[in-house]
């Protein structure tokens, strides 16, 4: 349901670019009202209605309800709830990517806790993979902190037809974590950062056209 959100709302910022009339409000509407349906009893959501809560879920969704905020949807979610919420689950969670999407989740809602200590505590873990070091980059570009980039040239390889990804070469790969993933990552955070040019981006891009399958 978030991930149809997300396409639409995209489609009406399109829409809005091309000068287009937008015709699926009510379709969006519909979509809020659901997700509220089957928000937890502590604001958060899992897989399905029943099922236990998730943070990767809950993060998707609350992207899609607060981008439906930004363009006048009215959702009625209690973010003081959640933020109350996380903010107990952060200090007593040792889970290096629950902390991650805490803290997402949290900059998201507006939160004004201070991320340094925990972005530090978080540079401390050993052996992090290339998805952890982006996603804590990320996490600090969200949160205006200061980062760097430099580290990111090691893991930068180039294919046949001069396309660029990134990648550690692990083949411990799941839903969240392969070279795709950390591409896309690595691509939105060099988007965002106002230092880079745009070249090196549309090799990205033609990275991604380079890996579409059938279907």
């Amino acid at each position: 349901i978030a991930s149809k959100l997300k396409a639409l709302l995209a489609e009406k910022n399109i829409a809005y670019y091309k000068g287009e009339k937008f015709k699926n409000d009510n379709e969006i509407e519909k979509l809020i009202r659901l997700l509220k349906k089957n928000q937890k009893e502590n604001g958060l959501w899992g897989w399905w209605k029943n099922s236990d809560e998730s943070l990767w879920i809950s993060l998707h969704i609350l992207e899609a309800i607060t981008h439906a905020e930004q363009l006048g949807y009215r959702t009625s979610i209690n973010k003081n709830e959640i933020t109350e919420l996380l903010i107990w689950e952060l200090e007593s969670s040792h889970d290096f990517y629950e902390k991650i999407r805490i803290l997402k989740i949290l900059n998201l809602l507006g939160s004004q806790i201070n991320n340094l200590p925990y972005i530090t505590d978080l540079e401390r873990t050993k052996n992090i993979s290339l998805n952890g070091l982006l996603s804590i980059i990320e996490l600090k570009q969200l949160c205006g902190i200061d980062y760097n980039l430099d580290t990111l040239d090691y893991y930068k390889k180039t294919t046949l037809f001069g396309n660029t990804y990134y990648t550690d070469e692990t083949k411990a790969t799941n839903l969240l974590n392969n070279d795709i993933q950390n591409s896309l990552l690595a691509y939105k955070i060099i988007k965002a950062d106002s230092t880079t040019d745009s070249q090196g981006l549309t090799k990205m891009q033609n990275y991604f056209l380079e890996n579409r399958k059938n279907g």
